[in-house]
């Protein structure tokens, strides 16, 4: 079942489970994540940010809407030194691909730049 991030405890419930995750077996997203996080917090709609959960665990895919269309953020494994990226698709998980690779080398510019174009 889905958890709606409603207040800044989920919020930090949600990012302390990403970043204890990413400790392990992802730090080539470890920084950005910070970033990345504010940008969804500044843009998305009100009450829609959901997190998917597993066992009532807070998982690495969120969905949230900015601009009256929903985005599904999510994270790729990889072989990579990193161990993955972030990825962001129209609507769900198997939506179009729009952005492809979110990583730590993604600058805070590129993020503006993505943010200003969903």
């Amino acid at each position: 079942m889905p958890a709606n991030i409603k207040t800044i405890n989920d919020l930090q419930l949600y990012m302390n489970g990403v970043l204890e995750r990413a400790s392990h077996h992802a730090n080539g997203v470890k920084i950005v994540f910070y970033a990345l996080v504010g940008f969804v917090m500044h843009k998305a709609e009100s009450d829609s940010i959901i997190v998917r959960t597993e066992s009532g665990d807070m998982k690495n895919v969120v969905k949230a809407r900015i601009n009256d269309k929903p985005y599904f953020f999510g994270f790729v494994h990889d072989d990579s030194p990193g161990g993955g990226f972030i990825e962001i698709r129209e609507n769900n998980s198997r939506g179009d691909v729009l952005v492809s690779k979110i990583d730590n080398d993604t600058s805070l510019q590129d993020l503006e730049n993505i943010f200003s174009n969903l």
